[in-house]
């Protein structure tokens, strides 16, 4: 009687959370579209701003790389700032930095401010869950669950709204970051109630401590490997396919979503081992006017990969 009771609840909480909880989640969604984001229109910034493929590629390196070595100091920051003041701290720095991208006229400026996106981007994820974990209500397991949700449907729908508005200019996808940012920043900052200062400062040192730990540093080389492949695949994509962006970013899409929910291999690349040419390929650049697929079909892999 209490299992079905205790199931009854969990299944009622998960749903009906405070909407601080929703606030969060809506802007982790956000802030994980980030990383996909600009996957779509790589091609284009290279074409326009007349930069190589190694640099445009460097959006994702910035980003991820400052992301990475970020949030090693994400716990000080925030077991001395506070919960809210960190979240809040980090969305100030998405806003800002994703709009000075979509105000840049370089290729070296997109990828400074990308940087600096990457820190915003390790405050709010790093203590977000933490946040969603002490606001929701029905438990750790409740709380773990809608941060998975937000963040598989933040990492599957980045490249696809970065392709819509793509289509319309390269700097949309920024500016549509800013302006979801700008709007989850006042929703948390309505919505999410203090939360207290913890009883215990964390060092500076602990992440490293915590890697003594056999099983976590298994698991975090193993998660290393995971996202350096799947990071690697979705920045190299768009430029083999020569596609538009809504294209790519349906196939990126498709492919994240794929991805994250299945651990099965990739399909069997063409002959030269560079570009897939399975269904969903063949759609996108099936869709391109004619001038462009003629130069699609010839598309060759970037002379940096070749190397």
């Amino acid at each position: 009687m209490s299992t079905t009771t205790t199931a009854g609840t969990d299944q009622v909480s998960l749903f009906a959370q405070p909407k601080a909880v929703y606030a969060v989640a809506f802007a982790c969604v956000i802030s994980f579209m980030g990383i996909g984001l600009v996957d779509p229109i790589l091609p284009s910034l290279r074409t326009q701003l007349k930069a190589s493929p190694s640099q445009v590629t460097l959006l994702f390196t910035s980003y991820l790389v400052v992301t990475a070595f970020a949030m090693l100091l994400t716990n000080w920051v925030s077991s001395r700032l506070g919960a809210k003041r960190t979240l809040v701290t980090g969305l100030a720095i998405i806003v800002v930095f994703s709009a000075l991208a979509g105000t840049s006229d370089s290729i070296n400026g997109i990828v400074g401010f990308r940087a600096g996106w990457g820190l915003g981007n390790a405050l709010f994820i790093a203590t977000s869950l933490a946040v969603i974990v002490a606001s929701a209500t029905g438990g750790f397991g409740g709380a773990i669950v809608l941060y998975e949700a937000a963040l598989g449907l933040g990492i599957a729908v980045g490249p696809l709204l970065g392709g819509t508005l793509g289509n319309i200019s390269w700097r949309g996808p920024f500016f549509g970051v800013a302006a979801l940012m700008a709007v989850a920043l006042i929703a948390i900052l309505v919505l999410l109630d203090p939360v207290p200062l913890p009883t215990h400062r964390t060092s500076l040192s602990a992440p490293l401590k915590a890697l003594t730990h056999r099983g976590l540093l298994t698991l975090s080389i193993t998660a290393l490997l995971y996202n350096w492949g799947f990071f690697t695949m979705l920045g190299y994509a768009p430029f083999p396919m020569g596609c538009r962006p809504s294209s790519s970013g349906s196939c990126s899409s498709a492919g994240a979503c794929s991805w994250r929910s299945s651990p099965s291999s990739g399909r069997r690349g063409s002959r030269d081992g560079m570009a897939p040419h399975g269904p969903c390929t063949q759609r996108c650049c099936s869709s391109q006017p004619t001038s462009q697929s003629s130069r699609s079909s010839s598309t060759t892999a970037p002379s940096w990969l070749l190397r």
